[in-house]
């Protein structure tokens, strides 16, 4: 398969500035929209020598720009790549008529997604992606911002994958749906000891006397808000707007005074930067257990730890889902059964599965799971019984509220009340 260059000669200088770069697997290359203004070819990889730039017009009846960010594989960076142009090429063979345009966006050392599609959006909206891969987060602020195409007409592609429910529910933002399911992650227990049956509840986690890591400092106050919701808390009125519900909220800050007593968290979890702190530190064997992102740990340490669901503080497990979807940035009308037949074929289980574990997530679907794997065995269970995190907009509303009472809570003598009288106030405002 070749993928030929659509573009004109004056977009592509419009979009590079000045030069042009050799399409290659992995390639960083400091363009401001486009670093691979030349279409990667399926034999390339980040070894390969460059070659000279063809310039040609298009010849098939449509072309799909497809962009994958350079930073989306944790594990087997190029295995990933051919895994995935592999399966272009197997699209395009049996579609002649659909040119396909793949670029990796080199978001590592430049820009993030958000700002490639803002800025293409302005300066050359013809070669916005018809298809592109997202973070859940950035997919729905992308979503937000008139960025992305809604995908309804759509809604019967995944149709029949075994999609996990916290997987198929999240591709939908205000009645519309932007987005499927391409690879998983899971807040979840990692242990460095095979005595996880200890932390099956937060009781026998107090009376484990071990240590467990965790990003208390987390903006979002993500575990926090897990933990409110396991115990059946909501997060909005009736009237949709941001709400804690006082015995929740009370529950949760006597559970942290707990762990306090029980001097479960060590002080460097109320400082940590970001989650992957927090997998240092468990790598290097400060704690034995942590609470963490499983796309935390690194290939080569993965093997050796167990995972288990994280208890909630009642019967529901406060184990949370987000993950990367596909999406669209492209409405053009003419394009629409060539997205759609492309979608269907990226969201095939068959591909889906083994492509995001090799990528070091977890699969959205239960077909074709890969029971070779001890590492992903527990997630099979896990992942059926797991909600997805709320909506970015509001996580960023009440995480803050959550995890500033829950931290006081941990930190101070001040009565509990006083806290949830604050902090539903503050959530009022």
């Amino acid at each position: 398969m070749s993928y030929k260059n659509t573009f004109c000669f004056c977009v592509i200088f419009l979009l590079t500035g000045c030069s042009i770069f050799p399409g290659q697997i992995g390639a960083n290359q400091p363009s401001l929209l486009d670093q691979a203004a030349t279409p990667l070819s399926p034999s390339a990889s980040s070894s390969a020598s460059p070659e000279t730039v063809e310039i040609t017009t298009a010849i098939k009846p449509v072309t799909l720009f497809i962009w994958i960010p350079d930073n989306f594989s944790l594990r087997s960076g190029e295995q990933t790549q051919k895994m995935l142009m592999d399966r272009m090429d197997t699209f395009q063979k049996s579609h002649p008529d659909i040119t396909l345009d793949l670029r990796y966006k080199n978001v590592k050392q430049y820009e993030n997604m958000l700002d490639l599609l803002n800025s293409t959006s302005r300066v050359a909206p013809a070669v916005l992606p018809d298809i592109v891969l997202l973070t859940r987060k950035d997919m729905e602020t992308a979503a937000l911002k008139g960025l992305l195409a809604p995908l309804d007409s759509m809604e019967s592609v995944a149709d029949g994958n075994g999609i996990f429910p916290g997987f198929s529910l999240t591709g939908t933002l205000q009645g519309s749906l932007f987005g499927f399911p391409a690879a998983g992650d899971a807040l979840v227990i990692i242990s460095s000891t095979d005595k996880s049956n200890q932390m099956d509840t937060w009781t026998n986690v107090f009376s484990s006397g071990m240590k467990l890591g965790a990003n208390l400092n987390d903006p979002d106050g993500t575990l926090f808000v897990t933990l409110y919701l396991s115990a059946g808390g909501k997060l909005i009125d009736d009237k949709g707007k941001p709400y804690l519900d006082p015995s929740t909220l009370t529950l949760l800050l006597d559970t942290m005074r707990q762990a306090r007593k029980s001097a479960v968290f060590p002080e460097w979890t109320l400082l940590t930067p970001d989650w992957s702190q927090v997998s240092d530190r468990f790598i290097a064997g400060d704690v034995p257990y942590q609470i963490n992102w499983y796309s935390s740990v690194s290939e080569s340490a993965a093997d050796s730890f167990q995972h288990s669901i994280l208890p909630g503080l009642g019967d529901t497990p406060a184990t949370t889902l987000t993950g990367w979807y596909w999406a669209s940035s492209n409405p053009a009308p003419a394009k629409q059964a060539a997205r759609q037949e492309l979608l269907g074929f990226l969201t095939e289980p068959a591909f889906g599965s083994p492509w995001s574990t090799t990528a070091g997530y977890l699969p959205v679907s239960d077909q074709y799971w890969p029971q070779s794997n001890v590492e992903l065995l527990p997630f099979q269970s896990i992942l059926k019984i797991s909600e997805p995190l709320p909506e970015n907009a509001l996580m960023t509303t009440v995480g803050p509220v959550l995890r500033d009472a829950a931290i006081r809570a941990y930190t101070t003598d001040d009565p509990i009340e006083e806290i949830v009288t604050a902090a539903i106030a503050r959530i009022n405002q």
